[in-house]
């Protein structure tokens, strides 16, 4: 089943807004000397990088037809690993932000 081109509107702000944000975490992650905290920017963007994607696949599914059993690939496999990649990104980010605040006495005491 397709869907009308007009309801990937949103989609398509979701991918250009991860773009600006790949675009200033970039320009953020030049002008860094904490190698820690480019670390952090490096994960970030990728997963920003691995969500484009997924939207990308998301758009393609919804618009091309497949058979039943393509489809359910796509969805179970593909979408979905673009998912697990954005998150595995966003945890090793948020383990460097952890390692960051214990580096810099943020957090509990």
């Amino acid at each position: 089943m397709t869907i009308p081109l007009y309801y990937e509107a949103p989609l398509v702000l979701i991918v250009l807004l991860l773009v600006y944000f790949i675009f200033q975490n970039y320009s953020a992650y030049r002008s860094i000397s904490s190698d820690l905290m480019k670390k952090i920017y490096l994960w970030l963007v990728l997963a920003a990088v691995f969500f484009i994607l997924w939207g990308v696949d998301h758009a393609y599914n919804d618009l091309v037809p497949k058979s039943a059993a393509e489809a359910e690939f796509a969805h179970f496999f593909i979408s979905h690993g673009f998912l697990l990649a954005v998150v595995i990104c966003l945890a090793k980010a948020g383990a460097y932000i952890g390692e960051f605040g214990k580096k810099f006495g943020f957090g509990k005491k």
